[in-house]
């Protein structure tokens, strides 16, 4: 099996994931916000609640020359996005009292957060080994 062909099971999984996890994410913030009587308000945050997943997913589509270190961080960022964005938007874990608008604006900060933080990281780290491995 070569290294490009090792990845492509857990890649595709993780994409189907994300996609799943998109899809169910707007539906919540589309039920939430459906008795909003402006246009344009829905809309910014159904762009804000989709832009985690459409990071992560182009992240993934760009994967294949990187390391396996930072690929599988990529993989593990996504699992860890999407499981976060639905148990944060199903609202089992929100604070009492909490404004759906609240979640539907903090998760995908966190989420970004994430995914500028930890990828940079786990590239660093790849890079690193690889010049004391030579």
């Amino acid at each position: 099996m070569t290294n490009k062909s090792a990845y492509s099971v857990p890649r595709a999984i993780v994409t189907v994931v994300v996609i799943v996890a998109a899809l169910a994410s707007l539906i919540m913030v589309i039920r939430a916000g459906h008795n909003n009587r402006s246009l344009l308000l829905p809309m910014l945050f159904i762009l804000w609640v989709a832009s985690p997943f459409a990071a992560v997913l182009a992240a993934n589509k760009i994967a294949r020359p990187w390391s396996a270190l930072t690929r599988i961080t990529l993989y593990w960022l996504m699992l860890i996005i999407s499981a976060g964005c639905l148990v944060s938007y199903s609202g089992l874990l929100s604070p009492a009292g909490a404004k759906p608008a609240f979640i539907f604006l903090i998760t995908p900060l966190l989420a970004w957060l994430l995914i500028v933080t930890v990828i940079p990281i786990a590239a660093s780290i790849s890079r690193r080994k690889q010049r004391l491995n030579k």
